[in-house]
């Protein structure tokens, strides 16, 4: 007769890794994952005024404009050939909405 092997015993080896993790650690842990949310957040909005300069606009009211000689150049060529000037994209708008 062959001897079997000793069977593991995979409910309880679960059991025993299922611990409880006690309160302390768990509340740390929730409280860091939430600060480090919130200064990401935070370095997020305090680095868009700087974007913006960057891209050569001025941040108002939680927008960023650009103005400037480009913007006005390309506003005035617009006009003169009879488009619309749409300061978003950067672009002329012939005949649209008619």
């Amino acid at each position: 007769m062959v001897k079997t092997a000793a069977l593991f015993d995979f409910d309880r080896a679960l059991c025993q890794a299922r611990r409880g993790m006690p309160a302390p650690l768990r509340l740390a842990i929730s409280t860091a994952a939430a600060l480090s949310i919130v200064l990401s957040c935070l370095s997020a909005c305090g680095n868009t005024a700087a974007i913006c300069a960057r891209a050569g606009g001025s941040l108002e009211g939680g927008a960023c404009t650009r103005s400037g000689p480009q913007e006005a150049a390309d506003k005035q060529w617009c006009e003169e050939h009879g488009a619309v000037y749409l300061a978003g994209p950067g672009t002329c708008a012939y005949g649209e909405g008619r």
